[in-house]
């Protein structure tokens, strides 16, 4: 069975504010950050590097369907495309520090990548774009 492969379906660098973020799709084996952070992506405010693991080698996803593994790249690609927004914005570290960064909210920057598609809808829907 030959495999899609999710890095021919996305730009290899993107434009945050005018800031040129590079995107990787790396094997598991290939970043020990995702094995020591326990992620599948991360987003690099120094470097602008947007780093998304191939979950086709991540240890549990063997068994899993190309459309899940699909659907899980784009939406942890998504999540950290709206951290590079935030970091280009100025938010990335202190933002009132008590619990931590709100720029750093993994729930919140999940809710909006989730969101970002529908919010967009209603915007032009509502002719406010």
């Amino acid at each position: 069975m030959q495999r899609r492969c999710m890095s021919n379906k996305i730009s290899k660098t993107v434009d945050v504010l005018g800031t040129q973020y590079t995107i990787e799709i790396k094997a598991y084996n290939d970043d020990p950050a995702f094995a020591k952070c326990n992620i599948d992506g991360y987003c690099e405010h120094g470097t602008h590097r947007i780093v998304i693991g191939d979950l086709h080698t991540f240890p549990g996803w063997e068994d899993e369907t190309e459309d899940f593994i699909d659907a899980n790249m784009k939406h942890t690609l998504a999540h950290e495309c709206i951290h590079s927004y935030f970091n280009e914005s100025g938010l990335q570290d202190s933002a009132h520090v008590y619990n931590g960064p709100y720029a750093k909210d993994e729930e919140l920057i999940d809710w909006i990548a989730i969101q970002v598609k529908k919010i967009y809808k209603t915007l032009e829907q509502a002719g406010a774009l």
